[in-house]
């Protein structure tokens, strides 16, 4: 027999005794929680005063809720994550891992599969110790790809009609890159983003996962 009190989720139990896996519950916040004390079973949960702990019901100063991933099950020149619906966000964060095929080249990052030349980027490739600035790219360059790499950017602006501006970094091994860059198009909803080797493919396993940010 095991006693103790508790204050769960806002609602206040006090067990008096726990035998054969069974709890009596001496009170409950009724607002929470409708339960038969004689019992022990719910009989209702107030679904206004008691929400799941979803990205939805998330409250605060600031909240991020995963939107979706994507995982190589075979090698593949690109990945991506399609459908999303951004409306209720300030910014996305999309953070990558991956291995190449052979160790060269770098990541790519298309917008809605645009593959125009709407990309105004800037950025240092440490392992050439090389600045450099370009515009009217077909895409942004996210990261520098060894055999193995990993890195993370942000989109900003997402859920405004602003242009989308995005920073970077990320590399693997004697390979790193870090910048930042703007997709310069008339503003249009963000629905997919894709990540590009530049050269040969990506091996399976590869990963990216898109997080939604509220201010």
């Amino acid at each position: 027999m095991v006693s103790y009190s508790s204050n769960f989720f806002g609602a206040s139990i006090d067990t008096s005794e726990i035998t054969d896996g069974a709890v009596t519950f001496a009170k409950l916040n009724p607002d929470i929680v409708g339960i038969d004390t004689t019992t022990g079973k719910i009989n209702d949960i107030n679904s206004t005063n008691f929400k799941s702990l979803d990205g939805n019901n998330l409250t605060g100063t600031s909240a991020m809720r995963k939107l979706g991933q994507t995982v190589l099950g075979a090698e593949a020149s690109s990945m991506s994550v399609d459908s999303l619906t951004l409306t209720d966000y300030t910014r996305i964060l999309i953070v990558w891992s991956g291995k190449k095929t052979t160790a060269d080249g770098v990541l790519w990052m298309r917008l809605n599969d645009d593959s125009g030349a709407n990309y105004d980027n800037a950025y240092v490739t440490l392992n050439a110790d090389s600045h450099v600035t370009s515009s009217g790219d077909g895409h942004a360059i996210v990261g520098g790809l060894n055999l193995a790499s990993s890195g993370g950017f942000i989109i900003l602006n997402v859920d405004s009609t602003l242009e989308k501006i995005y920073s970077y970094v990320g590399g693997g091994g004697a390979k790193a890159t870090s910048g930042s860059g703007v997709w310069d198009i008339s503003p249009v909803a963000v629905t997919k983003i894709s990540l590009v080797a530049s050269a040969n493919n990506l091996t399976a396993g590869s990963k990216m996962t898109v997080y939604g940010i509220v201010d």
